[in-house]
């Protein structure tokens, strides 16, 4: 090999350095940053703020603050244990990180009482992948707007903004994560409330069945369709919700707190992640916010947080879910798109027929004519929003069919619909409350529903014609065309 080769290599192998150990950091410094550091006399990089795991920040006659970075989340150590909000610690890692300061000055001696440096007003130090970096903020300008500052090992003094210490010299209350839990219904396989005497627990059936595309099911305390809007609305509660206060250790020893015998408990299965559980416990009044004013408040614990949390009593509407707020109260599988023809039988009223065809709805029955289109939609949309206001008989049996005047019922609507075979409703009796029970022919299961489709259900064949409903009146009717009339220009040759 001679010597060209030789050096075409050594540049190869350089490059490739510089390559891994830019590789390995991850960033590359910008201009000013006071962390710059150097590789084979170039400037490469600084401090990583993604690298750093713990931050400490000293202050004089304060009580000291301490961060750890544990898994994915930051953590408040001292002085007390909670988590941290993962925004406040990245703007204090940030700060010292990234550090650019004002101006720096060589062959000065630090411990000169004017800089303030010797007894530092506040000392951060960060601990990251491959070392630590401390800093000391002392003394302000003679301007005022700015402060003396040293960084460990750096022989310099520096100057930097006044707005440095301010973020830095922070209340540790303000470091800590307001909401609850991090959670998204996308990212939970089931979820289990507990109050009172009831236990619901809901699945996604995407987590078994990924073409399901987000349908849950409930599987207690029934089999059943959940109401998936509900569902959602119950853990996107829980991500929004907020603790208004926090439990000092002090009084964490001494609260009833109420979770030996909780108001409601929220296990929260992820489909990755450990699982989460939040327990609410007794309610309190304590005066939050400001100015202070007195609110009823609701101890929380979390499975994944050291700290006892308060938040307002309202959150217990949002997980004290009954089974009727979590099922799927539809009564039908319908898109009024798809049906083809409606087959009304009644026992007492009109019975029709009406069909679709290509230029519209038609009456076939009792006689045969084109169908007004409101009418026919008002009857459409209640079946295909018909649900239930409540759950009467899972499996009703032959008696109860007869006392829900089912057996022969009041009522009959046949529904033919594309690609699928016809269906029944059945309406039978009303109930003191203005309501009817009523059951499809897929099932015997018998609901009741509310007055709409009997309310919309024409009593006279003349409902459904089209002639039945006037024109709107035309203002201008009386009106001569336009270019006619006295005001009219003259018509040439007139």
């Amino acid at each position: 090999m001679n010597w060209r080769a030789t050096v075409a290599a050594g540049l190869i192998f350089v490059a490739l350095l510089v390559v891994v150990v830019l590789e390995s950091r991850q960033r590359v410094a910008e201009e000013g940053e006071v962390f710059r550091q150097s590789f084979m006399g170039l400037d490469l990089y600084g401090i990583d703020p993604e690298k750093v795991t713990r931050v400490q920040i000293q202050r004089k006659g304060e009580d000291e603050i301490i961060l750890e970075k544990r898994g994915e989340n930051w953590n408040v150590v001292q002085p007390f244990e909670g988590l941290a909000d993962a925004d406040e610690v990245k703007r204090i890692v940030e700060a010292v990180a990234l550090l650019r300061p004002v101006a720096s000055r060589e062959g000065v001696d630090l411990t000169d009482q004017q800089f303030g440096l010797a007894e530092a007003d506040l000392v951060a130090t960060l601990t990251y992948d491959g070392g630590s970096a401390a800093l000391k903020i002392g003394a302000e300008t003679p301007a005022g707007t700015q402060r003396f500052a040293e960084i460990a090992g750096d022989p310099r003094l520096f100057v930097v903004g006044a707005d440095l210490r301010i973020t830095l010299w922070t209340d540790p209350e303000s470091l800590r994560e307001k909401n609850i839990a991090t959670v998204a219904a996308e990212d939970v396989k089931q979820i289990a409330l507990d109050h009172a005497e009831e236990r619901v627990v809901a699945v996604s059936e995407r987590a078994a069945k990924p073409e399901a595309e987000g349908l849950w099911r409930l599987t207690a305390p029934i089999q059943t369709d959940a109401d998936e809007w509900n569902v959602k609305q119950v853990i996107t509660s829980i991500g929004d919700m907020t603790a208004e206060a926090f439990l000092s250790a002090e009084e964490a020893g001494k609260a009833d707190t109420g979770f030996d015998r909780p108001q409601a408990t929220v296990a929260i299965q992820r489909k990755e992640g450990d699982p989460l559980t939040l327990t609410f416990g007794k309610t309190t009044t304590r005066e939050v916010g400001e100015p202070a004013t007195k609110e009823d408040l609701v101890f929380v614990r979390s499975s994944q947080r050291p700290e006892i949390m308060l938040v307002r009593a309202g959150a217990l509407d949002d997980v004290q879910k009954t089974l009727f707020d979590l099922r799927d109260k539809s009564v039908l599988s319908l898109k009024r798109d798809d049906v083809t023809r409606l087959k009304v039988e009644r026992t007492k009223g009109l019975s029709f027929t009406i069909a679709r065809r290509p230029s519209g709805w038609f009456v076939e029955k009792p006689k045969n004519f084109e169908a007004r289109q409101g009418a026919v939609d008002d009857i459409l949309w209640d079946l295909e929003d018909l649900s239930a206001v409540e759950f009467v008989a899972d499996e009703a049996t032959p008696q109860q069919l007869r006392e829900f005047g089912l057996t022969v019922p009041q009522t009959a609507v046949t529904i033919e619909r594309r690609g699928a075979d016809p269906v029944k409703v059945l309406i039978g009796n009303a109930t003191p409350e203005k309501d009817y029970y009523a059951m499809t022919s897929n099932s015997r299961r018998v609901v009741k529903i509310s007055e709409f489709l009997m309310g919309d259900l024409p009593e006279d064949i003349k409902e459904l014609e089209k002639s039945s409903v006037e024109a709107p009146e035309n203002p201008f009717a009386n009106e001569p065309p336009a270019g006619e009339g006295a005001d009219a220009p003259p018509k040439p040759g007139g």
